[in-house]
């Protein structure tokens, strides 16, 4: 598990470029998951945004496959603890 407060060094990754998007649904308001979003991609280097919608956060990201990867795992298996929802990608 990743703890972004620790800030370790991010894993090198190539330059080729994939972009996804993102739809997360459920409770995602008010637990800090945007933040977490945002920390998550810096570390990462991924470009792209996130943001709050009528039906959940949708996230544009775009960086190497591995990147990408990455994130997508992280997203799910580092979120805040109280947050709750289903991810479409």
């Amino acid at each position: 598990m990743v703890h972004l407060a620790r800030k370790p060094e991010a894993p090198e990754f190539t330059v080729r470029m994939k972009w996804v998007h993102i739809h997360i649904e459920g409770i995602v308001q008010g637990v800090g998951f945007r933040p977490f979003v945002y920390k998550l991609a810096n570390w990462l280097n991924i470009k792209g945004w996130v943001c709050n919608g009528v039906d959940g956060v949708k996230i544009e990201a775009g960086g190497s496959p591995e990147q990408i990867e990455m994130f997508k795992y992280l997203l799910t298996d580092d979120a805040p603890q109280n947050q709750k929802s289903r991810t479409f990608i």
